[in-house]
């Protein structure tokens, strides 16, 4: 199961950096999964925010590599002072896919959370996902269960 980089900015309405909030941005699946090599839990993983500019990076698996696929769960928490328990200032949650490849998460909201392998040939050895046969024009379906 390979992880990818995964990418984006925390801003604003009015795409400004939050300088005057102190932001806890955390990352997890929307709902229990397995990878290919037994349990992924689903606790919250911290990002840290880059607080000059609002960029932020995350290593993540891709969605399509979990069982069942999952999007993931952005949660962020604002604090009026650093954040170390001090009244909370606001609260925003986002869902995305990870797609395969990582890249920046704005563009990957309405991702379908599946793979698509075109050949023969295939995968070495049973991925889930659809699978398209060039030579039969047939789509097929495997998934974990089957």
């Amino acid at each position: 199961m390979a992880a990818y980089t995964y990418t984006g900015t925390l801003t604003d309405i009015g795409v400004q950096v939050l300088t005057s909030r102190y932001p806890r941005l955390t990352v997890r699946p929307e709902h229990g999964v397995w990878g290919l090599d037994g349990v992924v839990s689903s606790a919250r993983r911290t990002v840290t925010v880059n607080p000059a500019t609002g960029a932020f990076t995350m290593t993540l698996v891709a969605s399509a590599d979990l069982t069942p696929p999952a999007k993931y769960v952005l949660e962020v928490v604002l604090f009026d002072q650093a954040a170390d328990g001090t009244p909370i200032a606001g609260w925003d949650a986002w869902t995305f896919t990870a797609v395969a490849g990582g890249g920046n998460i704005a563009d990957m909201a309405d991702a379908p959370a599946t793979r698509l392998f075109i050949g023969p040939p295939w995968p070495p050895s049973p991925i889930p996902g659809a699978y398209f046969d060039t030579t039969t024009n047939d789509l097929g379906f495997y998934s974990l269960e089957d």
